[in-house]
């Protein structure tokens, strides 16, 4: 899927199938790993990162993704809390925060 907001190019990138790597992305995004990721594409993010290359992880709690000791070199402490906000949130769930500027 290619979309182009502000001169953005987008992309759905598969570690497993990439032949060289993440050198052309500018920013990686990680967005809520359902299971754990396999031994490569852990070893294709950390040296993604290891080159300076940019991240944005949206780590779901109580799912283990394999990225907990890659997130730890640099000083990220992935942990099993959630955000409750009782003022504003999302329907009647407390736990899906809303937004507004």
């Amino acid at each position: 899927m290619r979309w182009r907001p502000l001169n953005y190019k987008v992309e759905k990138v598969l570690l497993l199938r990439r032949t060289n790597g993440l050198a052309a992305c500018a920013v990686l995004v990680v967005a809520g790993p359902k299971i754990a990721l396999l031994p490569t594409e852990i070893k294709a993010v950390r040296a993604y990162l290891a080159t300076g290359g940019h991240a944005l992880f949206m780590l779901d709690p109580f799912v283990r993704t394999g990225l907990e000791p890659v997130l730890r070199e640099y000083g990220i402490v992935v942990d099993d809390d959630i955000v409750i906000d009782e003022a504003s949130h999302f329907w009647a769930d407390v736990s899906s925060p809303a937004v507004s500027d």
